[in-house]
């Protein structure tokens, strides 16, 4: 595998998992503020 496609592809991976945590970390922001 060349070590571009291997950059890219951990960049996506890193980009997702980032938007995920950043959707989670929302979503508990919300319950806290409802309490």
């Amino acid at each position: 595998m060349h070590l571009a496609a291997f950059a890219a592809r951990f960049m996506d991976h890193l980009v997702a998992v980032l938007l995920f945590t950043l959707s989670h970390i929302q979503m508990q922001g919300k319950m806290m503020q409802k309490r």
